[in-house]
């Protein structure tokens, strides 16, 4: 039977008064005492299948003591679910106040869904407060929780009043609550609060919640979350946090679940900065470059000649030569503007060259593959989607790119009816549709496909930074893809989501999104978009 830890029970200044000052706790208490009594007896409703025999029931009394006191033996045993040494330690019953820093994908969440029903199981009519950063996040949570717990074989059901909701029939409630202020306050005198996802949930909605702990001097409270920059009450916490709390760090490399190979593509598709962050639980900061200054001037290069003479597609039609490579593939991305923004288009070349080395086990020879951003060019401003049109039509039909150039453009907005208006317009080769979004995950719908603003920055960036990516110096607009790559800043939203936003006095990234979109698919060419075929 496991031993107490007194370091996390002594009821002293309560360990959260440092970010709520409006607690004030000055309690002293044994062990136990911040938990609610276990039932004595067992019953229909939490207990083990009645004995047969003297001999039994002290058996049976014996394991469900044994279960209350030790949750790790309680989802082995019951649940069919075997923690690894940092869960166990999130687990322990005796650990009243916690904070987790994880990396991503480590299982945070279900083991906070694991806690919130030991504690819903065991110690009747306790209530229990699940918190995500958004309804479908704590609408999950609250579903993994019944789940487990419909594994106990228990008739359950919900609050009424309360969607997201499990009620248990030893009148213990599970409620999963969004990470909002307004939708927090009300519920008095919770036995236990989790927060999943901490770093992301609103330094107001956790302000709104701390005086409910305050009115149960016994209430426990755990914060598990990977990190989002240098700030909130997780960050504070994690930086400040007493004794009374039990501190647990499990970076990627520490959790047998996340596979190297998992890691290795991750870190060839996510920044520095941000790799850092979601796997090795950095705090990183946030108002600072994207890129600095050696990168940039790394990138750029006169060895890359421009795709058009004079940087002017125009002037193949009076009989200037070209400078196309007829083994690339063209990539031609367009971010849309209009009256206050440009339209920028990029054309990022990928060729293909094999090698005279190959390889010793297959004999086939070695294949690189180059990228360089041969054209940069911004249109006026007020020029209409129609000329954009004609424009980007123009080019794909351009002798220099014709039969070997796909289309990626911005359909975010009024992009979509572009994207319609170039059918009619004899544009040649593929057209990608990309909608950016604020999310996390990639998605694909009948508009086209759904990327995170961050990450197709994120893996400009990360080319660049790696000398993946060159970049012609003498197209008409690179000075001005520079002046906003070196002005991009990195910023944490108030629920702890990174994002990238144009710095300087003409806060532009039209260049760097069009360049973006050309990397993404020439670097990805089947990333789950929704590709149309115009001959």
């Amino acid at each position: 039977m496991p031993q107490a830890r007194t370091n996390n029970l002594a009821i002293g200044a309560h360990p959260i008064s440092a970010h709520a000052p409006h607690l004030h706790c000055s309690t002293s208490a044994t062990n136990l005492q911040y938990l609610r009594r276990p039932s004595a007896k067992l019953s229909n409703d939490t207990a083990e299948p009645p004995p047969h025999n003297r001999q039994e029931a002290i058996r049976t009394q014996a394991t469900h003591l044994l279960h209350t006191l030790d949750p790790v033996t309680f989802v082995r045993d019951r649940l069919h679910f075997t923690p690894d040494p940092h869960q166990q330690q999130v687990l322990d019953l005796f650990a009243r106040f916690g904070i987790l820093n994880c990396s991503r994908q480590y299982g945070k969440s279900t083991v906070t869904a694991l806690k919130a029903v030991h504690r819903a199981y065991f110690f009747p009519n306790s209530t229990i407060l699940v918190l995500s950063p958004t309804e479908r996040q704590s609408a999950n949570l609250v579903r993994k929780c019944r789940k487990f717990l419909q594994q106990l074989d228990l008739p359950l059901k919900g609050d009424p009043h309360h969607r997201s909701s499990i009620v248990l029939p030893n009148g213990s409630v599970i409620y999963g609550l969004p990470g909002t202020d307004d939708t927090n306050r009300g519920y008095s005198a919770p036995d236990l609060v989790l927060i999943d996802e901490a770093s992301r949930v609103t330094e107001d909605a956790f302000q709104a919640l701390t005086p409910a702990l305050a009115t149960n001097l016994q209430a426990g409270l755990w914060l598990m979350s990977t990190p989002a920059g240098k700030q909130g009450f997780f960050y504070n916490t994690w930086i400040t946090a007493g004794p009374e709390w039990t501190k647990i760090q499990v970076k990627a490399t520490d959790c047998p679940r996340i596979s190297p190979e998992h890691l290795a593509r991750e870190r060839a598709i996510k920044s520095e900065t941000l790799f850092a962050q979601e796997y090795l639980c950095q705090f990183t900061e946030g108002g600072c470059a994207l890129l600095n200054i050696e990168n940039l001037t790394d990138a750029v290069t006169p060895e890359v000649l421009p795709l058009f003479r004079e940087g002017n597609p125009t002037y193949i039609l009076q009989g200037h030569p070209i400078n196309s490579n007829p083994n690339a593939r063209y990539f031609i991305g367009v971010d849309l503007g209009q009256q206050r923004n440009f339209t920028a288009i990029a054309i990022l070349q990928r060729e293909t060259r094999t090698l005279d080395t190959r390889d010793p086990v297959t004999f086939a020879p070695h294949i690189e593959e180059t990228y360089a951003v041969r054209h940069l060019e911004r249109l006026p401003l007020g020029t209409s989607y129609s000329e954009v049109a004609d424009y980007i039509a123009f080019l794909t039909r351009h002798i220099a790119v014709t039969g070997r150039c796909e289309v990626i453009l911005d359909a975010t907005g009024l992009g979509a009816p572009v994207a319609d208006m170039l059918r009619s317009r004899g544009m040649k080769g593929p057209l990608h549709r990309v909608i950016l979004t604020g999310g996390d995950n990639q998605t694909t719908n009948q508009i086209g496909t759904g990327i995170p603003r961050r990450d197709l920055i994120s893996r400009l960036h990360l080319a660049i930074e790696q000398k993946k990516l060159s970049i012609a110096r003498d197209t008409p607009a690179t000075r001005d893809l520079l002046k906003e790559l070196a002005n991009l800043e990195m910023h944490y939203t108030p629920a702890g989501r990174l994002h990238y936003e144009p710095g300087g006095q003409e806060k532009q990234d039209d260049l760097t999104i069009a360049t973006s979109l050309a990397w993404w698919k020439a670097q990805i060419p089947k990333a789950g978009d929704r590709t149309e075929r115009l001959l």
